[in-house]
């Protein structure tokens, strides 16, 4: 009787892993996504790019993007999304909702932006949990977010 019901802790440890090894894989289900395309900012406003590379780091956890408090896309892995503003100041905020493995994370930061120009602000993924948010040089962002894939999650 001892030796069934550790085959079955088993064969349930095994199956619950299985499921979430899946899940980890797939990062987000019902997700359509579509190849990194430059955009022309308008005369009047900015366009900044915010952009995740492919990374092991924290795969499946989305980050939430605000610009002065309004809220934008969730940002998965290897993804991107345009944000078109008005000149001035931004407040940038990025957070990750807490997983089973770290807490709640945020990071900030505060950019300038001009009418006609385009931005590249790159989410970093680290390891335990962290991230960092990066203003990126424009040669070096338009590389990288090049690689990168709108997905469109809501």
């Amino acid at each position: 009787m001892h030796g069934g019901m550790t085959n079955m802790k088993k064969t349930t440890l095994l199956c619950t892993l299985l499921l979430c090894l899946s899940v980890w894989l797939t990062g987000c289900l019902g997700v359509s996504s579509k190849p990194f395309e430059a955009l022309a900012p308008q005369n009047d406003e900015a366009l900044v790019y915010v952009y995740r590379p492919e990374s092991i780091w924290f795969r499946g956890s989305p980050y939430i993007v605000y610009a002065d408090e309004q809220k934008f896309d969730n940002l998965i892995n290897n993804g991107y999304f345009p944000i078109r503003l008005k000149p001035g100041t931004v407040f940038f905020r990025l957070t990750r909702k807490p997983t089973l493995f770290s807490e709640e994370r945020i990071d900030a930061l505060e950019m300038k932006v001009e009418a006609g120009q385009v931005y590249y602000l790159k989410v970093e993924p680290r390891p335990y949990g962290m991230f960092k948010f990066i203003i990126m040089d424009e040669s070096q962002g338009r590389q990288e977010a090049a690689k990168t894939k709108y997905f469109q999650t809501n």
